[in-house]
C-alpha cells in the first residue's frame, strides 16, 4: 500500500506540473495575441516608418516566414504576422502608398526586404544571358531594373565596385557587397508578393557587365 500511495503522489505532482506548464503557455499565447491585437487597434496611430516596415514584412513573408522584424521594443514574426493579417486585416501601407510614402519609410522598407530575402552577392563561376553594360558612378545611380531570378555581375575594368540596390526608395540604400576584377559574383532575387522591380547600381569606377533574364 505505501508503494501505491507513493505512486499516487508522483502522478499527482506530474499532473500539477503539466497543468502549470499548460497555464503558462496559455498566458504567453494570450499575451502575444493581445500584443498583436493592440497593434491592430492602434492602426491609425502607427508611425509612417512602421507602416513601411510592415509592408516589407508582408511582401517577404512567403520567402522567409521565420524572419523576426524588430519593431520598437518587440519583434514581430513574419509567420505570426501573416496569420494576424488574415484574421484582422493589415495595418501596413498598401504597395501604392509605400511607393509615395516619405523617403525614410521607403529606405527602411528596402533594407528590411533585402535582409528578409538575403540579397547578398555570392561568388559565381557561370554567366547568365542576356547581358548589358553598367557604368559605375560616385553614388551608384541611376541603376538598372531587374526582376526575380539570378543575375551575374562582372567588373570588366581594373577597379572594384560596390553593388547598391533599391526598390521603393528613390535612392539605392542597400549594400549587397563588392565586385572585384576577375571575380564575378551572382545575386539571386526570389519571387515575393510584390511585382515591383529592384534597381541595381554600382558605386565606384569602371564598367561592369550585368547578365540575367530579369535584367531590364
Amino acid at each position: 500500500m505505501p508503494a501505491v500511495g507513493g505512486l499516487g503522489l508522483v502522478l499527482g505532482a506530474g499532473t500539477l506540473a503539466t497543468a502549470a506548464v499548460a497555464g503558462l503557455t496559455a498566458i504567453a499565447v494570450a499575451s502575444n495575441l493581445a500584443f498583436l491585437s493592440d497593434n491592430y487597434n492602434f492602426r491609425k496611430h502607427q508611425s509612417e516608418d512602421n507602416q513601411g516596415l510592415l509592408r516589407a514584412l508582408e511582401i517577404g513573408a512567403p520567402v522567409n516566414p521565420a524572419y523576426d522584424l524588430p519593431l520598437g521594443l518587440a519583434e514581430i514574426n513574419a509567420r505570426a504576422y501573416t496569420l494576424a493579417v488574415r484574421d484582422w486585416g493589415s495595418p501596413a501601407y498598401t504597395e501604392a502608398e509605400l511607393g509615395s510614402a516619405p523617403e525614410n519609410s521607403r529606405v527602411d522598407a528596402d533594407r528590411t526586404s533585402a535582409a528578409m530575402l538575403h540579397l547578398r552577392l555570392r561568388p559565381s563561376a557561370s554567366e547568365a544571358h542576356p547581358c548589358r553594360t553598367l557604368a559605375a558612378s560616385a553614388d551608384g545611380a541611376p541603376g538598372v531594373p531587374f526582376g526575380p531570378g539570378t543575375i551575374t555581375i562582372r567588373a570588366t575594368g581594373s577597379s572594384q565596385a560596390e553593388i547598391k540596390l533599391g526598390r521603393f526608395s528613390a535612392d539605392l540604400p542597400v549594400d549587397a557587397g563588392a565586385v572585384r576584377p576577375g571575380r564575378p559574383a551572382s545575386l539571386m532575387i526570389p519571387v515575393d508578393r510584390s511585382g515591383r522591380d529592384w534597381r541595381l547600381g554600382a558605386e565606384g569606377g569602371g564598367p561592369l557587365t550585368v547578365c540575367g533574364a530579369g535584367v531590364g
